[in-house]
């Protein structure tokens, strides 16, 4: 990211967008997250406490329902899920070829480079 070259030039981009990122990243899960999931979790001052909630009550609800089902016909159908999971990972081998493959664009801008003593 720091190379003083024409590689330098192509990387620096790359390197000061994914430094960023990740300070900002690291800065939103350490403080903003946190902050927002009690802000957004509290519960409401008219609820029933949690220990007189059922289990069954909290997971009964149409997601969990078609979750649950998918979850069992997973664990139920193995070899089968274990095939499609090899099937999308060779699918994904193969769209990769399709992929082209580039490192460092080519230059459009004109260049000439002169030495002077």
């Amino acid at each position: 990211g720091m190379a003083k070259s024409m590689t330098g030039e192509y990387t620096f981009a790359i390197f000061a967008v994914t430094v960023v990122a990740l300070l900002v990243s690291w800065v939103a899960s350490v403080y903003f997250v946190p902050y927002l999931g009690a802000w957004l979790l509290k519960p409401p001052a008219h609820a029933v406490s949690a220990q007189h909630l059922d289990s069954a009550e909290m997971f009964d609800t149409p997601f969990y329902r078609h979750f649950r089902a998918w979850v069992t016909w997973c664990v139920t159908h193995r070899w089968k899920t274990i095939g499609i999971t090899i099937a999308l990972f060779a699918l994904g081998i193969v769209g990769m070829g399709k992929v082209q493959q580039q490192f460092f664009p080519d230059s459009s801008r004109p260049e000439i480079m002169v030495d002077l003593w």
